[in-house]
């Protein structure tokens, strides 16, 4: 819903960007009873190059935002684990590599299906207002109040929250310091409708020299395939003939390409504010390699612990200063854990790539096992403090 308002309307927080880290913060700020302006250029329902994929550990956090898992996910989408399976092998039999269990891991769920259901819950509190289609043009800090330009209208808030993804917005540049590692690796998403689809309980990964295709399963036949690598490599399996012919028998027959999404950049990039009423979240703030699977439960993570630091703020528990700092510390031990977890995740593949053989004969249910103590180890939700874990 737009609403179009002549004179500036004040907000406690206005929150720019309005896909899975924005709309989460809005719930949360929304359920405290603050004011809360959410924006985005973009109308709903909209496609977003995306693997699709959410982690287990992340179903709680929905699930606390009053979003029950039940009507996301069922026996089409649940994962249980992930499968590696050869793509250069001359050999009419591939290895494969297989690790899971009787427990599920995570779900696919399709990134349209996911605004749906946010969208639904943003639109149940009243405190919170939706500006669809509007592009932020300008925005001031000034009077400890931030002011915000639409093509529309002007807003003014306390607080401003970017969750517009991964690019630093030029708006407000001069509060930001941005970090690269310089990372080649783009992403390229799309949706297959398959027919005879065969049971698909995990996520599937075929690695080659240049990239990777990870293939996700979603609801009623669908599946999400998402190139990531190198320029060349995803242009090359971006052709249909090429990409069928590796992953046909495993999808199933004559498979169809229903949606292509933009291509994604800018992997392993950090955004730090460097002003205590700016928070950043999702990838706004961080983004990381798809490898890893992550990048949904770090959304959830920093959009549950920039609301909860605003609402203390606005409550009198935390100066805005002190709220800054405990943000840049707990975000920084959350993404120390999801880097990790990618880079053990990219060691495995490239390993599996060289010694194919010796990874085809570990029993599935010891390689699961090795993943949950893993798993265990880094789970990026471990990082949140007790304090905040106790109000989810």
């Amino acid at each position: 819903m737009t609403i179009v308002i002549e004179k500036p309307v004040e907000f406690d927080v206005a929150i720019v960007g309005a896909s899975l880290a924005g709309s989460a913060t809005a719930i949360t700020l929304g359920r405290a009873g603050l004011r809360v302006a959410l924006l985005d250029k973009a109308t709903f329902p909209r496609h977003k190059p995306c693997g699709e994929g959410l982690s287990q550990s992340a179903f709680s956090l929905l699930e606390d935002l009053g979003i029950s898992t039940s009507t996301l996910f069922n026996h089409e989408n649940l994962f249980f684990g992930f499968q590696f399976l050869q793509g250069e092998s001359q050999h009419s039999s591939k290895r494969s590599f297989a690790a899971y269990g009787k427990k599920p891991k995570g779900g696919g769920v399709s990134r349209t299906e996911l605004d749906s259901v946010l969208n639904s819950k943003v639109a149940f509190f009243s405190t919170i207002s939706s500006f669809f289609g509007e592009a932020v043009s300008e925005v001031q800090w000034s009077n400890d109040t931030w002011t915000l330009t639409t093509s529309r209208q002007t807003l003014k808030a306390r607080f401003l929250v970017l969750a517009h993804g991964v690019r630093a917005s030029p708006l407000v540049a001069d509060f930001l310091s941005v970090q690269s590692s310089g990372s080649e690796r783009v992403g390229y998403s799309m949706m297959a409708r398959v027919s005879g689809k065969k049971d698909l309980p995990v996520v599937t990964v075929i690695p080659f020299l240049e990239g990777e295709i990870y293939l996700t399963r979603l609801k009623n036949s669908f599946v999400n395939v998402s190139l990531v690598g190198s320029r060349s490599f995803v242009r090359t399996y971006r052709d249909q003939v090429k990409l069928f012919s590796l992953t046909s028998s495993h999808l199933g027959s004559k498979p169809e390409i229903v949606w292509r999404g933009a291509g994604a950049t800018d992997f392993d990039v950090r955004s730090q504010s460097h002003h205590p009423a700016l928070f950043l979240v999702g990838d706004a703030c961080q983004s990381f390699d798809p490898a890893c699977g992550l990048g949904m439960t770090h959304a959830l993570l920093s959009a549950q612990l920039a609301s909860h630091l605003i609402i203390d703020i606005k409550e009198g528990r935390c100066d805005t200063i002190r709220a800054a700092e405990i943000f840049r510390d707990i975000q920084g031990k959350i993404a120390w854990r999801i880097s990790l977890f990618s880079v053990i995740v990219r060691k495995l593949l490239f390993l599996f790539r060289l010694f194919p053989t010796i990874f085809s004969k570990i029993n599935r249910s010891v390689a699961a096992r090795i993943l949950v103590f893993i798993e265990s180890c880094l789970n990026p939700t471990a990082a949140l403090p007790k304090k905040f874990l106790s109000r989810l």
